[in-house]
């Protein structure tokens, strides 16, 4: 890793000392605060009208759950972020197979 990185949440650049070591992935200290489900407002489901439970999937996503009808439902970009996560996690499981394939 350089000096300086890219939160993977953000994409701002921030220091290593600057980091928060809590998460699988390295994210800023802004996007960890951010994670944080008290700090949010309490959404109703738009199916049923029943209250969402907040849950973190991936380490770094807040996503909004209905526990009724199952219904998921993402801020603005969320989906984004998972698909890069999800990019980055299959680009290190194919490197990996990659030099496991290799030892054999």
């Amino acid at each position: 890793m350089s000096e300086n990185d890219d939160c993977i949440r953000c994409r701002r650049d921030y220091r290593l000392e600057d980091v928060s070591i809590e998460h699988e992935f390295l994210i800023c200290t802004d996007c960890t605060e951010n994670l944080n489900p008290s700090r949010e407002t309490v959404r109703v489901c738009p199916i049923d009208g029943l209250e969402m439970k907040k849950l973190i999937i991936y380490d770094l996503v807040l996503i909004d759950k209905c526990v009724t009808c199952g219904g998921i439902w993402l801020d603005q970009n969320e989906l984004k972020l998972i698909a890069r996560i999800v990019g980055v996690n299959a680009a290190v499981g194919g490197y990996l197979m990659g030099n496991i394939a290799n030892d054999i």
